[in-house]
């Protein structure tokens, strides 16, 4: 016995490791003549990842070019964390033009980025996929969208989400879940193309919750947009209170645009509808007067003259505006009117 424990254990050679791994493909070669099958049998194998990469490597030999064989042994060198191994595999594919093989190295190659916490370079390849991201699996874009955002790595997201959204379609909560992100994320980084494209998608999706704020974000950034906005907000249901606020940020939108007129048609409608009717009758006035339509002043004064008649300091404004007109006729004869109205 004690000379049995004194042996050394035999050590074998390459040639004979070679042997049996040969034999051990032809016997699966044997009994299972279709490659499919194999493939699937060697991944479910957990107990000898050695033997199932070198079988692999042995397939890869006569079929260079397939696609699956390829995807399996770049999964078990990942696996089995043979980083340098996947390295090597895919710097042996990189000089290749087939665009198929090209998109698998990218996938390859963020996934060895991301098995060393290369997270700059994981976002580098990120940005090549997108180029053709419609050409990649869905789950891939999906697991890549994940691993970004758990990095907060937002900046690569902006075009890889917007795309998604667009090819991949997916359901309106994860929409709506990114388009919120990176909306607060471009507002963030003062980034206007992506914050104006996240809150239009935050509009398509939810209008009701994104009105009011895609009306602060185009407030300041584009507001003909704002302006449409306001038409929407002040066509609802809403109390007198807000309505009389947004119509008078939708007046002031039009002076801001030069929109002299239609700014003074918001205040005449606030003049109809509001206690505070000189407040509202000043405004339309001054709206024409900034535009220069002395004209339209005029008729609007005209307008108005019998509503205010009584109220004594409207007529009084309008009889000074018709003297600041030089409009001395109209003025001596509303002097009359209110004179004959005032003896009643």
């Amino acid at each position: 016995m004690e000379e049995v424990k004194n042996k050394e254990l035999p050590v074998a050679t390459n040639l004979e490791i070679g042997s049996i791994v040969f034999i051990f493909l032809a016997i699966l070669f044997f009994l299972f003549p279709d490659k499919g099958s194999l493939v699937k049998l060697v991944l479910k194998e957990k107990s000898n990842y050695d033997l199932s990469i070198s079988y692999l490597k042995s397939l890869i030999v006569s079929e260079p070019e397939n696609e699956k064989l390829e995807s399996a042994l770049s999964e078990l060198y990942l696996k089995t964390g043979k980083i340098d191994e996947l390295i090597k595999f895919v710097n042996e594919k990189s000089h290749s033009k087939n665009p198929k093989i090209i998109r698998k190295l990218n996938i390859y190659k963020y996934g060895i980025s991301k098995q060393k916490k290369e997270f700059l370079k994981m976002g580098e390849i990120v940005k090549e996929i997108n180029k053709e991201i419609r050409f990649y699996d869905k789950k891939i874009v999906e697991m890549i969208i994940n691993d970004m955002e758990y990095l907060g790595q937002y900046g690569c997201l902006f075009d890889f989400v917007y795309n998604y959204i667009k090819i991949f379609k997916p359901q309106k909560e994860e929409i709506l879940r990114l388009a919120e992100i990176l909306y607060y994320q471009a507002n963030n980084r003062k980034d206007r193309k992506n914050s104006s494209r996240y809150i239009n998608i935050l509009l398509k999706y939810n209008k009701e919750k994104w009105l009011k704020s895609a009306l602060f974000y185009y407030e300041n950034s584009d507001r003909e947009r704002a302006i449409k906005i306001l038409k929407e907000m002040i066509a609802k249901k809403i109390t007198i209170e807000e309505k009389t606020k947004l119509i008078e940020k939708l007046a002031y939108f039009y002076l801001v645009k030069k929109k002299y007129k239609l700014a003074s048609l918001e205040y005449e409608k606030l003049l109809m509808e509001s206690k505070e009717k000189f407040k509202y009758f000043k405004l339309a006035i001054n709206s024409l007067m900034l535009g220069k339509r002395t004209g339209e002043v005029y008729l609007f004064s005209k307008r108005y003259e019998m509503i205010f008649v009584r109220d004594v300091k409207v007529s009084y404004y309008i009889l000074k505006l018709y003297q600041g007109l030089g409009m001395l006729g109209s003025a001596r004869d509303y002097s009359k009117l209110i004179l004959k109205v005032s003896k009643k």
